[in-house]
Protein backbone atom coordinates (compact mmCIF):
# COMPACT_ATOMS: atom_id res chain seq x y z
CA UNK A 1 0.00 0.00 0.00
CA UNK A 2 1.51 3.72 -0.61
CA UNK A 3 1.82 6.03 1.72
CA UNK A 4 -0.80 8.72 1.65
CA UNK A 5 0.64 12.21 1.60
CA UNK A 6 -1.09 15.54 1.79
CA UNK A 7 0.12 18.07 -1.35
CA UNK A 8 -1.30 20.76 0.44
CA UNK A 9 0.95 20.29 3.59
CA UNK A 10 3.10 23.05 3.82
CA UNK A 11 0.21 25.26 3.15
CA UNK A 12 -1.92 23.91 6.21
CA UNK A 13 1.35 23.69 8.51
CA UNK A 14 1.56 27.83 7.58
CA UNK A 15 -2.13 27.90 7.83
CA UNK A 16 -2.08 26.61 11.87
CA UNK A 17 0.75 28.45 12.37
CA UNK A 18 -1.42 31.63 11.84
CA UNK A 19 -4.14 30.49 13.59
CA UNK A 20 -1.43 30.27 16.34
CA UNK A 21 -0.09 33.22 15.68
CA UNK A 22 -4.22 34.85 16.01
CA UNK A 23 -5.13 33.01 19.16
CA UNK A 24 -1.63 34.66 20.80
CA UNK A 25 -3.13 38.22 19.80
CA UNK A 26 -6.59 37.70 20.99
CA UNK A 27 -5.32 36.42 24.61
CA UNK A 28 -2.41 40.10 24.31
CA UNK A 29 -5.90 41.52 23.46
CA UNK A 30 -8.30 40.31 25.93
CA UNK A 31 -5.41 41.62 28.58
CA UNK A 32 -5.35 45.30 27.47
CA UNK A 33 -9.30 45.02 28.12
CA UNK A 34 -9.27 43.65 31.20
CA UNK A 35 -6.10 46.48 32.23
CA UNK A 36 -8.40 49.13 30.68
CA UNK A 37 -11.19 47.72 32.35
CA UNK A 38 -9.55 47.91 35.92
CA UNK A 39 -7.86 51.25 35.31
CA UNK A 40 -11.26 52.47 34.91
CA UNK A 41 -13.18 50.95 37.91
CA UNK A 42 -9.99 52.13 40.02
CA UNK A 43 -10.84 55.90 38.66
CA UNK A 44 -14.09 55.35 39.42
CA UNK A 45 -13.71 54.08 42.98
CA UNK A 46 -11.18 57.06 43.49
CA UNK A 47 -14.24 59.24 42.16
CA UNK A 48 -16.54 57.89 44.87
CA UNK A 49 -14.32 58.78 48.16
CA UNK A 50 -13.43 62.02 46.87
CA UNK A 51 -17.70 62.18 46.16
CA UNK A 52 -17.82 60.69 49.80
CA UNK A 53 -14.72 63.05 51.01
CA UNK A 54 -17.02 66.04 49.61
CA UNK A 55 -20.29 64.90 51.28
CA UNK A 56 -18.40 64.97 55.00
CA UNK A 57 -17.10 68.23 54.42
CA UNK A 58 -20.85 69.52 53.36
CA UNK A 59 -22.08 68.39 56.51
CA UNK A 60 -19.50 70.24 58.78
CA UNK A 61 -20.98 73.34 60.43
CA UNK A 62 -18.85 75.53 58.81
CA UNK A 63 -17.70 74.93 55.16
CA UNK A 64 -13.92 75.94 54.11
CA UNK A 65 -13.66 77.20 50.16
CA UNK A 66 -10.39 75.89 49.54
CA UNK A 67 -11.78 72.49 50.62
CA UNK A 68 -15.15 72.43 48.40
CA UNK A 69 -11.98 73.99 45.40
CA UNK A 70 -9.73 71.07 45.87
CA UNK A 71 -12.26 68.34 45.91
CA UNK A 72 -14.02 70.30 42.65
CA UNK A 73 -10.75 70.32 40.95
CA UNK A 74 -10.35 66.70 41.85
CA UNK A 75 -13.70 65.64 40.62
CA UNK A 76 -12.69 67.64 37.42
CA UNK A 77 -9.35 65.99 36.99
CA UNK A 78 -11.28 62.06 37.20
CA UNK A 79 -13.86 63.28 34.68
CA UNK A 80 -10.36 63.68 32.50
CA UNK A 81 -8.86 60.54 33.70
CA UNK A 82 -12.64 58.86 33.20
CA UNK A 83 -13.06 60.00 29.71
CA UNK A 84 -9.89 59.13 28.48
CA UNK A 85 -10.33 55.84 30.04
CA UNK A 86 -13.65 54.75 28.36
CA UNK A 87 -11.82 55.92 25.23
CA UNK A 88 -8.62 53.55 26.12
CA UNK A 89 -11.64 50.49 27.00
CA UNK A 90 -13.30 51.39 23.71
CA UNK A 91 -10.01 50.76 21.62
CA UNK A 92 -9.09 47.78 23.53
CA UNK A 93 -12.70 46.42 22.78
CA UNK A 94 -12.06 47.37 18.93
CA UNK A 95 -8.91 45.76 19.05
CA UNK A 96 -10.17 42.36 20.76
CA UNK A 97 -13.03 42.46 18.36
CA UNK A 98 -10.82 42.85 15.27
CA UNK A 99 -8.67 40.26 16.70
CA UNK A 100 -11.34 37.52 16.95
CA UNK A 101 -12.78 38.51 13.90
CA UNK A 102 -9.19 37.44 12.58
CA UNK A 103 -8.86 34.06 14.60
CA UNK A 104 -12.68 32.95 13.04
CA UNK A 105 -10.77 33.67 9.44
CA UNK A 106 -8.08 31.97 10.15
CA UNK A 107 -9.48 28.79 12.08
CA UNK A 108 -12.11 28.72 8.97
CA UNK A 109 -9.10 28.15 6.52
CA UNK A 110 -7.85 25.62 9.16
CA UNK A 111 -11.07 23.79 9.08
CA UNK A 112 -11.09 23.97 5.07
CA UNK A 113 -7.84 21.83 5.27
CA UNK A 114 -8.60 19.70 6.81
CA UNK A 115 -11.71 18.87 5.06
CA UNK A 116 -9.45 18.49 2.46
CA UNK A 117 -7.19 16.46 4.07
CA UNK A 118 -9.75 14.29 5.49
CA UNK A 119 -11.23 14.40 1.85
CA UNK A 120 -8.18 13.35 -0.10
CA UNK A 121 -7.22 10.46 2.63
CA UNK A 122 -10.38 9.04 1.61
CA UNK A 123 -10.04 9.20 -1.74
CA UNK A 124 -6.43 7.62 -0.95
CA UNK A 125 -7.49 4.85 1.55
CA UNK A 126 -10.54 4.32 -1.56
CA UNK A 127 -7.88 4.26 -3.87
CA UNK A 128 -5.39 1.39 -1.83
CA UNK A 129 -8.61 -0.74 -1.45
CA UNK A 130 -9.68 -1.24 -4.79
CA UNK A 131 -5.63 -2.06 -5.85
CA UNK A 132 -5.61 -4.66 -3.11
CA UNK A 133 -8.80 -5.96 -4.05
CA UNK A 134 -7.46 -6.17 -7.84
CA UNK A 135 -4.20 -7.90 -6.70
CA UNK A 136 -5.83 -10.28 -4.59
CA UNK A 137 -8.29 -11.22 -7.56
CA UNK A 138 -5.29 -11.38 -9.89
CA UNK A 139 -3.63 -13.62 -6.86
CA UNK A 140 -6.81 -15.95 -7.01
CA UNK A 141 -6.75 -16.21 -10.76
CA UNK A 142 -3.29 -17.11 -10.68
CA UNK A 143 -3.58 -20.27 -7.85
CA UNK A 144 -7.09 -20.92 -9.87
CA UNK A 145 -5.07 -21.38 -12.96
CA UNK A 146 -2.41 -23.24 -11.39
CA UNK A 147 -5.06 -25.66 -9.88
CA UNK A 148 -6.21 -26.09 -13.44
CA UNK A 149 -3.76 -27.15 -14.50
Amino acid sequence: MKKFSFKLQKIQRMRVAAERQALVELSRTVGAVREAEEHLRMIQERRAEVIASLRGTMDEAVVQVPVLERHHKDLDRLDGFEARGRQSLAAAQSAYDAAAEWLRERRGEVKALELLEEKERRRHQEECDRDEGALQDELALARHDRRVR
